[in-house]
């Protein structure tokens, strides 16, 4: 299972920074609707709540940079969506930054979770 959690958060950081990169005016409309509507956060708080628990439960390893990363994200994943389940209008703050902002927010974020993804699919083997 370990493995299998491995590959799955580095492809799950590799698809989503290249959706990021090749999608971004997608992700910038679906932003704005999440700021214009906090309803329609459940789905994605229930979302993060579960996949977190999953990785941060069921690998739970702490014994190197790698391992702790992606334990790290699992927790922190849950947290996320327990913010948004407790608190979901805090995703109004999406409609302050302009679009150029959000637009260089993601293709960064995009570009940091390939690289770690690929990071992580090249110490696995170690």
């Amino acid at each position: 299972m370990r493995e299998g959690i491995e590959i799955g958060v580095a492809l799950l950081l590799l698809m989503l920074g290249l959706s990021y990169l090749l999608r971004t005016p997608q992700w910038i409309g679906f932003l704005r609707r999440l700021a214009r509507e906090p309803r329609r956060v459940l789905p994605l708080a229930l979302g993060l709540v579960a996949a977190g628990a999953f990785i941060g439960v069921g690998y739970n390893d702490w014994t190197s940079r790698p391992a702790i990363f992606i334990t790290a994200l699992g927790w922190l994943m849950v947290l996320e969506g327990l913010l948004l389940l407790l608190r979901p209008a805090v995703v109004r703050w999406l409609n302050r930054p302009s679009t150029g902002f959000l637009s260089r927010y993601l293709r960064f974020g995009g570009l940091l979770l390939v690289a770690i993804g690929l990071v992580l699919l090249a110490q696995r083997g170690r």
